[in-house]
C-alpha cells in the first residue's frame, strides 16, 4: 500500500494544470481588454474636468488643450463641441467657434437650447449685434440669471467691438453688481479703457485681474504693455519677464522688453535684443521702429533715419512710426524732406483724431447711423486696414441694405482683390 502511495500522480493532473493556466489567462485577458478603454475613457473624464475648470477661471488657451483630448475620445459629443466653441470664442478664434458649433448642430437634431444660446454669444462677442440678436440676448439674461454672466460677457465684448462704450461699461457694471471681484468683468472693463486710450484707467483694473489671477497671461501681458506707453519701465520689463520665461517667448515681447531697456537707459541691452529679433524677422516692421527709436534717443539722428525708413516702408500709417521720421529729420536739419514728412504725419494725425473721436462718443450715441459706419470703414481703410474697413461696410449695410456709398465701396474693395463676382453684386446695387 506504501508503494501503491508513493507512485506518480496520474496524467489527467496535468491536464488540469494546463487548463486552470489557461482560465487564469482568459480572465487576465478579459480584464486587460476591459481595463483599457476603462483607463482611456477616464483620461478623457480627466481632460473634461480640467477643462471645465478652466473655462470657470477664464483660462480659454488651458481649456483648449484639454478639448483637444477630449474630441478624440468624443469626436461626437455635443458638450464637448460646445464647450470647445466657448473656448475658441473667448481667444476671439470665431472661425473655429462657429465650426464647433456646426459640429453640435450636425450632431443634435433638433439643435439643443444651449447650442442655440452659444451660437448668438459667437454672434455678439464677434461684435454682429443685429436687433434680434440683442434682444434674445438680453431676454435671456432676464428669464435666466444662470446665463445672466454669459451674455453680459459676450455683449461687453461684442460692444466693446464696435465701439459702443456706454453699453458695453452697462453689461459690466450688471455683472460687478452681482460679482464684484469677477476676473473676466475686470479684464473686460480694462480692455474697453484702452481700446479708447484711456490708460490710466486700464492700469488699475488690468492690475487687479493679475492680483486675483497670476496665471492671468492675456491681462499681464496688456498690463506690461500699458505700463510700458504710461512710462512703468520696470513694472513692464518684470511682467514681460515672467510671460517670457513661461512659453510666451515671441518677438512682439522681445520688443516691448528691449523697449523697456531703452526706457531705463540701458541701451547696449536694447540693442543686443532688437538685433536679435530683427537677425530672425529682417522684415519685423515695429523691431525697425524701436530700433531706429533707440538710435535718435542715443542721439544718432542719421542712423536712426536708416533704420525709420525700412520701417515707414513696412507700416506707412503707423503714426509713431511717420512721426519718428520726421524727428530724426528735423535733428539732421534736412528741411524739405522734413517739411513733407510733416504733411504725412499731420495727415495721419487728423485721421486718428476722427476715428478716436467715433470711437469714443459718436459710435455710442449713434450707433444705427449706417453714415457714420460708412466714415469709420473709409478712416479705417485709409489707415491701412482694409479688412477692418470691409467689417465696417458690411455693417452700415446692415443698418441699411440700400446704403449707396457702402455698396460703392464694396464694389472697388472687391474689384481690386479679383473678385467680380460679389464686386458686381454690390455695383449693380450702388447703381440701383
Amino acid at each position: 500500500m506504501a508503494a501503491v502511495e508513493q507512485m506518480p500522480q496520474p496524467r489527467t493532473d496535468w491536464k488540469s494544470r494546463v487548463a486552470r493556466r489557461w482560465r487564469t489567462a482568459l480572465v487576465l485577458a478579459i480584464l486587460v481588454a476591459a481595463a483599457v478603454p476603462a483607463g482611456y475613457y477616464l483620461r478623457g473624464w480627466w481632460h473634461w474636468t480640467l477643462a471645465r475648470s478652466a473655462l470657470e477661471r477664464y483660462h480659454s488657451e488651458t481649456a483648449q488643450e484639454h478639448l483637444r483630448v477630449c474630441r478624440q475620445i468624443w469626436p461626437k459629443s455635443v458638450q464637448v463641441h460646445l464647450l470647445a466653441a466657448r473656448a475658441a470664442r473667448r481667444q476671439g478664434e470665431f472661425e473655429a467657434a462657429d465650426e464647433y458649433l456646426r459640429a453640435c448642430e450636425r450632431l443634435s437634431l433638433p439643435v439643443p437650447d444651449e447650442v442655440v444660446l452659444e451660437r448668438a454669444l459667437l454672434r455678439a462677442t464677434a461684435g454682429d449685434l443685429p436687433e434680434q440678436v440683442e434682444e434674445y440676448l438680453l431676454k435671456r439674461a432676464e428669464r435666466d440669471p444662470a446665463s445672466a454672466p454669459l451674455v453680459w460677457e459676450a455683449l461687453a465684448a461684442g460692444y466693446t467691438r464696435v465701439y459702443r462704450v456706454l453699453e458695453a461699461s452697462a453689461c459690466i457694471d450688471r455683472w460687478q453688481a452681482r460679482d464684484p471681484e469677477n476676473i473676466q468683468a475686470r479684464l473686460l472693463r480694462a480692455n474697453m479703457w484702452r481700446q479708447l486710450k484711456q490708460l490710466p484707467k486700464a492700469a488699475p483694473e488690468y492690475e487687479r485681474v493679475v492680483e486675483l489671477d497670476p496665471e492671468q497671461r492675456e491681462a499681464r501681458y496688456w498690463l506690461a504693455v500699458v505700463q510700458l506707453e504710461v512710462g512703468r519701465y520696470a513694472d513692464a520689463k518684470g511682467h514681460l519677464d515672467y510671460l517670457y520665461k513661461r512659453g510666451m517667448a515671441r518677438s512682439d515681447i522681445l520688443i516691448y522688453m528691449a523697449r523697456c531697456d531703452k526706457g531705463l537707459g540701458q541701451f547696449s541691452q536694447a540693442r543686443k535684443t532688437l538685433d536679435a529679433v530683427l537677425a530672425e524677422e529682417p522684415k519685423n516692421g515695429l523691431a525697425l521702429r524701436a530700433r531706429g527709436d533707440l538710435e535718435l534717443a542715443a542721439g544718432l539722428p542719421e542712423s536712426a533715419e536708416t533704420w525709420l525708413r525700412q520701417a515707414a516702408d513696412l507700416l506707412p500709417h503707423d503714426y509713431l512710426t511717420q512721426w519718428l521720421l520726421y524727428q530724426s529729420l528735423v535733428q539732421q536739419n534736412k528741411k524739405e524732406p522734413a517739411s513733407a514728412q510733416q504733411r504725412r504725419v499731420d495727415d495721419l494725425k487728423e485721421r486718428l483724431e476722427r476715428l478716436n473721436d467715433i470711437t469714443a462718443t459718436k459710435m455710442s450715441k449713434q450707433p444705427h447711423d449706417p453714415a457714420l459706419h460708412q466714415e469709420m470703414a473709409d478712416l479705417l481703410a485709409g489707415l491701412g486696414h482694409p479688412e477692418l474697413a470691409e467689417v465696417w461696410w458690411h455693417s452700415a449695410l446692415r443698418k441699411d441694405p440700400s446704403y449707396v456709398p457702402a455698396h460703392r465701396a464694396l464694389a472697388e474693395y472687391y474689384r481690386e482683390r479679383g473678385n467680380a463676382e460679389r464686386a458686381e453684386y454690390h455695383r449693380q446695387h450702388a447703381g440701383s
